[in-house]
């Protein structure tokens, strides 16, 4: 249900045939004068490089994927002049509340859409938030291309994978399986298709920004080369990762706080090397954020790693409980920190990523206590420890180039 906000001023909200309202825009921008840009963050690669929206002196003008435009105007009576940002599109809106150009909404970042509707003048649009805005006669619905870019990226494996399944039925192997059977194989090939273009879809879904630390700021850009923001390395704390699945790492640039140092200083999309790279260059920690992972709502942190599965011979495990810290191999115990926050303490679980380096527990002065094989845990179990342990999981760089971990006295170097 919506109801009728109150508007002082001039101005004021207007009904739309939906249901919904339009509301004056804050900036008071005229539209006849504005000149602001709108580009996706994700999407395929065509999508991200071409599509836009784009005020220019009272005009809308929407570009897609093929080169495609269309103009509308925002100066004439019952013209689109409102932001709809729903759950799940994003479009313009007339004074009906019809859309003149609708899209997908996982392309188009919210803020980035805010600040483009208060710098074009257009205004905002309050209406059912589950319900796409109806497209008008001569609207243009600005089409993102995921599902066929996927689709085609696994077109030719999955023909190759269901080719061989017939031919292999065609020969008289369903017969040797009982016809449950053979269905439920089919089945699964189907599955495992659907689960390749799903996946192929997530990773070309994510943009890649580009950094570069000029004159003490650092500098983002986007894949069009577009500078997105200059945030002051003097402002920043840390760096906050989330922890990604697929595709290159969510960065948050944040203060001493938590706190976004910039509102453009979030969801910063970069590759490996990238990242090391800027780590390397403004001496600032990669950390990641317990807060940001969807496992660990589910399934709560664990103070126990236990003895990797798929290795038999390593018996290596690590306990949290009571305020310490036990290190074992097969039993036998290795080691015995206490986690007071002491400089001689543990201070941090450290994973290096670009190479095949060691894993380790650095104490309160950067010397490591502890280092093991980087490939006994996997990266949500170290972190899942490292919460309930109460120590920030860091990344750090271990590539062939980088510095080496020093060792702390008295450290303990376990191998397999």
């Amino acid at each position: 249900m919506v109801t009728s906000p109150t508007v002082t001023g001039p101005e004021r909200a207007i009904s739309t045939a939906d249901g919904g309202f339009v509301l004056p825009p804050e900036s008071r921008r005229d539209p006849a004068t504005a000149d602001a840009v709108l580009r996706p963050f994700r999407g395929p690669l065509l999508f991200r490089r071409r599509a836009g929206l784009r005020v220019d002196h009272g005009r809308l003008i929407v570009s897609g994927r093929f080169g495609e435009r269309r103009r509308f105007s925002l100066t004439d009576e019952g013209k689109p002049y409102a932001l709809a940002d729903t759950l799940d599109d994003l479009a313009v809106v007339d004074r009906n509340g019809q859309a003149v150009v609708v899209t997908s909404r996982t392309c188009w970042d919210g803020d980035e859409a805010q600040k483009f509707a208060a710098a074009a003048g257009l205004w905002g649009y309050i209406g059912d938030d589950s319900e796409r805005p109806p497209l008008r006669a001569d609207g243009f619905r600005l089409r993102t291309g995921l599902l066929l870019e996927a689709s085609a990226a696994w077109a030719f494996p999955a023909a190759l994978l269901l080719f061989g399944v017939l031919q292999a039925m065609w020969r008289g192997w369903n017969h040797a399986l009982s016809d449950r059977t053979a269905a439920a194989i089919c089945i699964g090939l189907l599955v495992l298709v659907v689960l390749m273009v799903l996946s192929a879809w997530s990773e070309r879904t994510i943009q890649r920004h580009h950094v570069e630390v000029i004159a003490g700021a650092i500098a983002v850009r986007n894949e069009r080369g577009d500078l997105v923001d200059r945030i002051p390395v003097s402002r920043a704390g840390r760096m906050e990762l989330d922890l990604g699945m697929t595709g290159p790492f969510n960065l948050d640039i944040v203060d001493g706080r938590g706190t976004p140092v910039d509102p453009n200083a979030t969801d910063v999309h970069l590759g490996t090397d990238d990242l090391l790279d800027l780590a390397e260059t403004t001496h600032l920690p990669l950390v990641f954020d317990p807060d940001k992972d969807p496992f660990l709502v589910v399934d709560k942190p664990s103070p126990v790693l236990n003895p990797p599965k798929d290795s038999p011979k390593c018996g290596l495990s690590m306990t949290a409980k009571d305020g310490v810290l036990v290190v074992s191999d097969h039993g036998r115990v290795l080691a015995r920190y206490d986690l007071d926050g002491k400089p001689q303490s543990p201070a941090a679980l450290v994973e290096r990523i670009g190479g095949k380096g060691s894993n380790a527990i650095l104490d309160g002065r950067g010397g490591a206590l502890l280092t093991f094989p980087g490939d006994l845990w996997s990266r949500w179990e170290l972190l899942s420890f490292a919460t309930a342990a109460k120590l920030p999981f860091e990344l750090r760089d271990g590539r062939r180039r980088a510095k080496p971990l020093e060792l702390a006295p008295g450290a303990v170097t376990y191998h397999e």
